[in-house]
Formats: C-alpha cells, sequence, structure tokens
C-alpha cells in the first residue's frame, strides 16, 4: 500500500500564506500565482483592492494598470468581463505606486533654475492633472493615490493636484535667498501668523541677513498641509544652516528625518532622542557639513569636531538616561558622502576619541531597545572590539564606509545577529582596493549575513562595477543590492 498521500493547503491557511506572497511582489507574479486556482484568484483580487494594501507593499505601476484598463475596455469604453479580472479597478478606494511615470517628475516639465519657480508658475506640468483625470474615469471609487517617489517641496502643488497624489516623501531644500517659509501663496493662504512673516521675511531678505534666517523660528505649517511620512532636509547650495528646526516635529505623520550634509541642532537632536516633542519617529539620520568652504554670505555654524560632536551626544544620551526611547529603529550618523570621515583606532591621538565612542554606543544600546539599524559610515573603525557595546542588541543592519569593511565584517561573524551590511562609498574615493572587497567574500561565509548594500554616486559607477565582477566571481550566499545615490553627483 502506498504510503504517500496528497497535503492540500485549507483555504484558512492559504489566506494566510498569501499576505507573504503579495509582499512586495510584482504584479506580474501576482497574476501568476492567482491562476493556480479559483481560490486563490479570489484571494488576491481581495487583496488588490482590499483597504490593507499598503500593509502587503504591493506596487501596482501606473503604466501597468493604464494597460490593463485600456485592453480591458471595449471600444464603447465598457469593460464587459469586470466581474473576472484580478484587478478590480472599479472599487480602488486608495492605491499606492512607486512612482507615476518613467522618469522623476522634476525633469517631465519646463523647469527655471529657481528653487520656488513652481509656486510663481514659472514651472509647467500637467501631467498629473490628465492622470487624475484618467483614473478618475475608470476608478470611480478612487480617493487618492499615494506615490512613493520623493518629491521636492517646490513642486508639490504641481504634483498633489488638490491633494489627490498624497506625498509619503518629501524633500525639503533651502537656501539663504530662499529659506523655508509657509506664507509661501499656494501653501499656506490668509493666515494671519504667516502674513506677518511674509512681511518681517521680506524685509529682511533685501539685507540678506544671514544671523537674521539662521535663527529665525520658522512655523514649517506647510507640512501639515502635505503630511509626508518620510522628510528629507538639505540646503541647496550649502549655504544656510538653521538652528530652530523643532517645529518640524509638530507634523505627526512624520515617521522618518534625514539630514543630508546639513547642520543638525543638538536640542533637535535631543527632542527626537528622548521624545519629547514627537514619539512617532523611526528613522532619524544625522549629517555634518562640510565646514564653511562652500558657505559664501554671513557666518555660518562652525563645524563639529568629531571628539565635540561625541561628548555632546553622550550628554543628550545621559540627561534621561532612565527613559527609554522604544520608537526609534533606524539611527545613522554621519550621512554626507564627501565629507572625510574620523579614524578609530588604537592610536594615542585617537584613544580619547575612542573612548567617547565606546561610552557611545554603550548608551545607545540601553536608550534604544529595538534599534535594528545602526548607521556608522560617519567613522572609520579601525578594530571590532570598538563594536562590542552592540553585543546582545537586536541590531540586524549595520551601515559602514569602505574603510570600515574589515572591522566591521569581524565584527559580524562575532554577532551573528547582523543580516544585512550596508557600505557607503565615498566621492573621493577613485580606486577601491578589491583585495578588501574579495577578503570580505571569503570570510563573509562566516557570518549570518544574507544581503550586501552598496550606495554610491555616479561618479563611481567604474569602480562599482568592478566590485559587482569580483563578487560574481566569488560570492556564494549574499544578495547584492547596488543602490545608485542620484542626490550626490
Amino acid at each position: 500500500m502506498s504510503t504517500t498521500r496528497d497535503i492540500k493547503l485549507n483555504c484558512f491557511i492559504l489566506k494566510e500564506i498569501s499576505i507573504f506572497l503579495i509582499y512586495k511582489n510584482t504584479f506580474q507574479s501576482i497574476l501568476e500565482l492567482s491562476l493556480l486556482s479559483k481560490l486563490t484568484f479570489k484571494i488576491f483580487q481581495n487583496l488588490i483592492i482590499s483597504k490593507e494594501l499598503n500593509q502587503y507593499n504591493f506596487f501596482l505601476r501606473l503604466k501597468q494598470l493604464k494597460i490593463y484598463i485600456d485592453k480591458s475596455i471595449n471600444e464603447k469604453g465598457e469593460d464587459i468581463n469586470y466581474q473576472y479580472k484580478l484587478i478590480q479597478y472599479k472599487h480602488f478606494e486608495s492605491i499606492r505606486f512607486p512612482f507615476l511615470y518613467d522618469y522623476p517628475f522634476e525633469h517631465m516639465g519646463r523647469f527655471e533654475s529657481k528653487p520656488w519657480s513652481a509656486l510663481s508658475g514659472e514651472y509647467k506640468n500637467d501631467q498629473n492633472k490628465e492622470t487624475k483625470r484618467y483614473l478618475n474615469k475608470f476608478c470611480p471609487s478612487l480617493r487618492y493615490v499615494e506615490v512613493e517617489e520623493t518629491i521636492k517641496l517646490y513642486l508639490f502643488n504641481l504634483f498633489s493636484c488638490s491633494g489627490f497624489f498624497k506625498i509619503i516623501r518629501l524633500n525639503i531644500n533651502w537656501t539663504l535667498e530662499h529659506p523655508p517659509l509657509s506664507y509661501l501663496k499656494d501653501l499656506d493662504q490668509e493666515e494671519e501668523k504667516e502674513e506677518e512673516e511674509e512681511k518681517l521675511i521680506g524685509e529682511k531678505s533685501l539685507k540678506e541677513d544671514y544671523q537674521f534666517f539662521s535663527n529665525y523660528n520658522y512655523s514649517f505649517n506647510f507640512l501639515n498641509k502635505i503630511n509626508p511620512i518620510k522628510i528629507y532636509l538639505n540646503s541647496v547650495l550649502g549655504d544656510l544652516h538653521i538652528f530652530n528646526l523643532n517645529n518640524i516635529l509638530n507634523c505627526k505623520t512624520i515617521k522618518t528625518i534625514k539630514f543630508e550634509d546639513l547642520f543638525v541642532p543638538m536640542d533637535f537632536i535631543d527632542n527626537i532622542i528622548n521624545n519629547k516633542l514627537n514619539s512617532n519617529i523611526k528613522s532619524f539620520q544625522i549629517s555634518f557639513h562640510s565646514g564653511s568652504s562652500n558657505m559664501h554670505r554671513g557666518e555660518p555654524p562652525s563645524p563639529f569636531n568629531t571628539k565635540d560632536f561625541l561628548n555632546q551626544f553622550i550628554e543628550i544620551l545621559r540627561k534621561n538616561i532612565n527613559i527609554k526611547n522604544y520608537h526609534l529603529k533606524r539611527l545613522s550618523v554621519g550621512k554626507n558622502l564627501d565629507f572625510h570621515y574620523h579614524v578609530l583606532s588604537n592610536s594615542k591621538n585617537d584613544s580619547s576619541i575612542s573612548n567617547h565612542f565606546y561610552i557611545l554606543l554603550d548608551l545607545l544600546k540601553n536608550k534604544f531597545p529595538n534599534l535594528s539599524t545602526l548607521g556608522l559610515q560617519f567613522f572609520t573603525i579601525s578594530n571590532s572590539v570598538f563594536l562590542s557595546p552592540l553585543d546582545g542588541i537586536k541590531l540586524d543592519t549595520l551601515i559602514c564606509n569602505i574603510e570600515s569593511l574589515k572591522s566591521i565584517t569581524q565584527y559580524c561573524i562575532k554577532n551573528k545577529n547582523i543580516k544585512k551590511l550596508n557600505m557607503i562609498l565615498n566621492l573621493e574615493v577613485d580606486k577601491i582596493q578589491l583585495e578588501t572587497f574579495e577578503w570580505f567574500l571569503s570570510v563573509s561565509e562566516q557570518t549570518q549575513l544574507t544581503v550586501f548594500k552598496i550606495k554610491f554616486p555616479t561618479s563611481l559607477v567604474s569602480c562599482v562595477l568592478k566590485l559587482r565582477n569580483t563578487f560574481r566571481l566569488n560570492n556564494k550566499n549574499l544578495n547584492l543590492d547596488l543602490n545608485l545615490d542620484l542626490k550626490f553627483n
């Protein structure tokens, strides 16, 4: 008698599994899976139009949806077999796209050089209006569309179409001539506070008073009209560093804040670390400005040195040492790719900095019990012993520069919790030692790493391609993720 028997999944188990199958999957893959049976088809059909769609991170591209709709309707504009279609597009109440078009939105219109030209009517782009009309026609239940693409603040109104397209990632960049004001016509209208701000700023802008602009208490009220989830802060020309940024935390939808080559006030860091104004922040990235060489007006804040920063950061952590921050899951230090990294070694000259670094990691471990990602790309670490305070924490991802690759990898061999390693390449790196990379691949099997990610500017494409070729020849277990950083070109 045969001992084999057919094992079938019941509908309850299949529903549970389907949620994982749809997670970060492509439409083509989901379409193929849905054809396995009538039950799977129905399950995926319901998941795609469910209000919980965003939870599954299923990204349907606008181009795919339009092709799908256009092929479904007849000459009269009717879809006679609609009930049998996987995508019940007429029932969409909301939908999320990774991006709307094949090119970034800002490259699709006539753009003048002024950062705020869109708000003055100098930027022309009707593409989103046409897209909105199309979606309203064929998706009558659709109330809004979420877009993962990073949108710059000055394009907000052109992009949003009166709130129909909701921005998840917002890039806020400013200059001395165009500080981050909230009175701008299309962002805040007829509000007394903004009118007063307009008058005050207008008078001072003629004097180009750096001290006034850097110390002014900006309201950042426009954030409550946009309600982004992730914001990226930078100064377009690097000529304006703002000391009062705490009003940013009044926008409660924000969960991620990333500074890019910008002075970060210590009181702002204090507020995030100790949950003083906003307890929703899950990801925080601190950057360092490169000094005053690119400042051409006024007196910018003096650049931090490593020891000053560590002292102040440690002081902030110690102030409320008994108060845990259970919300922050990602903390990264040192985003600016063209900044000179500071070396941590065993030499006498660096012993003070090394000790401070060790203390800092120990405090971070106790302050953030749920920290899963730690970015240390600001530091060049020469010995894995400096990372020992991280033992026992639930970290699964580390971020480093290439100079720290050996030490970080040696630590990953000891700490089996680390599953992902992200390496940031410096703009000034012109020759990457393949021997270091080959060594990393040779010992990576001793770690529990599953993903190795490289973030790099376009100037280093040729170097990264060499690394990729080496990776293909020597790697057995790792997945390589190449991330081109377009912001540093």
